[in-house]
Formats: C-alpha cells, structure tokens, sequence
C-alpha cells in the first residue's frame, strides 16, 4: 500500500517542500510548504468552532443527547419485544 501512495523511489522529507517553492515578504524567505502546513491546522483547529455554530452540528448534536438520556426500551423500535 506505501508503494502505491508514494512511489517505489525513497524521497527526502525535504523535496515536499522544494518542490513547493519559496515567497519573499519583507526580506523574509518563508516555504510556501510551510504556510500551507500553517493554513490547514488553523482550519482543522477552527472546525470544531464553525461545526458548533452550524445549525446542521446542534441538530446532530441534539438528536445525540437526546438519545442518550432515553431508557433502553423507550429507544427500541416497536416491532421488537423484550
């Protein structure tokens, strides 16, 4: 399975960022590798922030709770007798 994702040639950790290229703000040379990197852990760390206000994420989360505070029997559909 690792040969199919990444190839059967060994490469460095540091071609990714490489191959990605450079950006020069203010005299400063940063890894457009680096600020990807950056980007997607502030999204991963904002996500749980932006479900909790998506109306789609209380309703889920509604449905959860009150799921979890019903007697077994209430839950159990009405075909199935205990």
């Amino acid at each position: 399975m690792i040969v199919l994702i990444w190839g059967p040639q060994s490469q460095g950790a540091y071609q990714p960022m490489v191959a990605a290229g450079n950006i020069e703000i203010g005299g400063l040379v940063l890894s457009n590798y680096d600020i990807v990197l950056v980007v997607i852990a502030t999204a991963v760390a904002a996500l749980p922030l932006v479900a909790e206000i998506h109306p789609l994420w209380r309703l889920l989360t509604t449905v959860i709770s009150t799921a979890r505070r019903r007697p077994p029997s209430e839950s159990m559909s009405p075909l199935v007798t205990a």
